[in-house]
């Protein structure tokens, strides 16, 4: 994060071990918009880093797996974890400025796909509505359903993302 890239963290640890604390003092140093919540910290070491995040903007995204678990076999860990993104993207209103899930890929390959017209019709058809008039994660789960109904595998380069733009996504 410090220099100017996300990554993610994997926290496991036994019951009652200070996750969930752990995770939301984190969560509160990182989203803060002020001083006030580092100048409660003792570590010299996490002060340091009070000084190397000043002036980044932050994506802070912490999931509890607790009760994810899907026994049918539709979602998958990737899944769980990107719809957690998504709640995130548009309770913060970014979901227009932040690409970063497989439906964001999905969206790019079906607007440059030389399939689109039938694409749009198979939208249309299923959903009584044109594409435009969708929501990026309704239009996103209609393209992979075309996709997996016609047996086409779309093929997904780099998503482009504004250099600008700093993130991190923590699970």
């Amino acid at each position: 994060m410090v220099r100017g890239k996300g990554g993610g963290f994997w926290i496991q640890a036994e019951y009652g071990a200070g996750k969930t604390h752990f995770l939301a003092a984190l969560g509160s140093l990182l989203m803060a918009d002020s001083e006030i919540p580092w100048n409660s910290v003792r570590s010299d070491t996490v002060q340091s880093y009070a000084r190397r995040l000043s002036g980044k903007t932050l994506f802070p995204i912490i999931i509890n797996l607790k009760g994810e678990a899907d026994f049918h076999g539709k979602d998958n860990l990737l899944r769980v974890i990107e719809r957690h993104i998504e709640e995130i993207l548009d309770e913060r209103e970014l979901h227009e400025k932040v690409f970063v899930t497989t439906g964001d890929e999905l969206i790019e390959w079906y607007e440059k796909n030389k399939l689109k017209a039938q694409i749009d019709a198979y939208i249309k058809s299923k959903s009584g509505k044109s594409a435009i008039d969708l929501g990026r994660q309704v239009l996103a789960d209609l393209i992979r359903q075309y996709c997996d109904d016609e047996g086409t595998t779309p093929s997904f380069q780099p998503l482009q993302r504004p250099e600008s733009l700093t993130y991190t996504t923590n699970f």
